[in-house]
This record gives structure tokens, sequence and C-alpha cells, in this order.
């Protein structure tokens, strides 16, 4: 579900590549309303049978477009718009869950007002004339405030945890990830900090993504293997990603080692922090 592979219906008229072609009509109103209001916007078609790996993010019942994907957007919406570096995101919102039902195809938008950087993913049910239902809300930094020092990849240490095992946690707490969302192959713990080494699965490619969704989910679920879950109170929430703070994109690239650090725990939350690196051991995020 990335900007660079949507229909762009931004400043300029009908969506690139679309001058007469199905949407249109549609992403040329878009446009010129948007256009008026200084804002550049992507819209495209979202389901299980475009993006068949989405399929393997289930929460309780449903399929549900992972956080990380939300991420994934707006990062290729900042490169897209702003050139090539490093990319800043920061008070990323994620208001209301996107279920992607079997057979129903969803619109999808993403706007971003390129002076200021405030962004928004909004979607509805494909043909129906329903309201746009918003997602996330956030902004990217045109500027980067301050330089980051990169970290060195961390090296495992500490106790290894069964892998396994933390994905039947995550079954029990409603949390059912397919093979293309099982990215972790081997955990590290030491005290509040975990290092994970992760691969992809097959059926998981997706060419050109500028951090894969799945790799940016496999990180988060480092914190399966950093919570107290001896806290009964744990298992009586689904527990999905709602805020990111900040967010720094250093280069490109396929995080194949995470590094989470445990914050903070409290009966409904759990906050913390995020390193990724790729097999070469840059830091990519």
């Amino acid at each position: 579900a990335r900007p660079e592979r949507w229909r762009n219906a931004g400043p300029g008229g009908r969506g690139a590549g679309q001058p007469g072609g199905d949407g249109g009509v549609e992403l040329r109103q878009v446009a010129e309303a948007a256009t008026r209001h200084g804002l550049t916007v992507w819209e495209n078609t979202l389901d299980t049978q475009l993006v068949p790996f989405l399929a393997d993010h289930v929460v309780g019942s449903e399929v549900v477009l992972p956080g990380a994907a939300y991420l994934e957007m707006a990062l290729a919406a900042a490169l897209e718009t702003y050139g090539p570096g490093p990319v800043e995101l920061e008070n990323v919102e994620m208001r209301h869950s996107m279920a992607l039902a079997q057979g129903k195809a969803r619109v999808v938008r993403f706007t971003l007002s390129a002076e200021g950087g405030d962004f928004s993913i909004e979607s509805r049910e494909l043909m129906h004339a329903a309201d746009m239902i918003s997602h996330v809300t956030g902004r990217i930094v045109p500027k980067l405030r301050k330089t980051l020092r990169k970290t060195p990849c961390p090296k495992p240490c500490g106790s290894e945890a069964d892998t396994a095992g933390l994905y039947a946690k995550a079954v029990d707490s409603g949390l059912h990830f397919g093979p293309a969302f099982r990215p972790m192959r081997r955990v590290w713990r030491q005290g509040d900090t975990a290092v994970a080494n992760r691969r992809l699965e097959p059926v998981a490619a997706y060419a050109g993504a500028v951090l894969h969704p799945a790799l940016i989910d496999g990180a988060f679920q480092i914190l399966l293997a950093l919570a107290d879950w001896h806290d009964d109170a744990l298992s009586n929430f689904i527990y999905l990603p709602t805020r990111v703070g900040r967010l720094l994109l250093l280069e490109k690239g396929a995080a194949t080692t995470a590094r989470a650090t445990l914050i903070r725990q409290s009966r409904r939350s759990l906050t913390a922090s995020f390193s990724l690196y790729d097999q070469a051991g840059r830091e990519l995020a």
C-alpha cells in the first residue's frame, strides 16, 4: 500500500499514468480540490487480493492493516515529495484500525500538506458513497531538526527466548500472525532490551519497500519477549501500536536485525523504543 505505487492525485490533474483510465475522473476531482488547499493526494484501492501478504495480519478474527503499513506509506510519500535523504516522522497517531474484509476492497487516501508536512490516511469501502474514515494523522518534518548519530548494530547477548513460544503468546493475546508476519528467527533478551534476527518468508515479497511493513511490525513483536506476562491483565487486551512519537529513517534497506527497549509497562499500554539495522550492520531507522 505504498504511495509510490499509487495513482498520484496531486497537482497536475489526473492520476499519474491514468489520463482516462479507471478512477481518472475521481482522481482529477481530488486533485483540483487539493490544489486549492496546497495539498498532495495519493489514492488507490487496497485489499488482500492486491496485496496478499496482508492476509497474514489477523487481529481477533479480522484481517487488519498493520500500523507498520501506515508508517511505510508516510516514508514513501516523504521521499517522493521531498527527495532522497533521511526522513523524520513525528506525532503519528493511529486512531482507527482498518479492517480488510474478504471481498470488500477499500479506497485508501493519503493526503499531505507539502509545506507544513501534516498528513492523514483515510479510507472507505470501494463502490460505497460513505464518508471517509480517518485512520492516521501525523507530520513529516520537511527538514531534519538535528543529526542523529548512528548506533552500532547490537550483538546478541543475554538469554535466548523461545521464538515459537513468543508467537504462541501472541495468539493467546488475540494476535494471529501468518508466515508473512513471522519474521523473528532468534531473539535474545538482557534486562529491558532485546535483539532479534529476522528474515522474511517468500510469501511476504514486496519489491521496492522503503522499510518492509512486516519487518517494522517484526520490531514491535520483540515486545513479546519484553512484556511482563506474569501480569494477568496483559492477557485481557490486544496490544496494537497507537502512537509513534518520532521515526527517523536514515536510509532504505532490509532491516534484518532489530533492537527494542521497553521503557514503560502499565496494565493497558507498553512504551518502547526501537532501532533497525541491515545485514551489513548499518542503522536504517
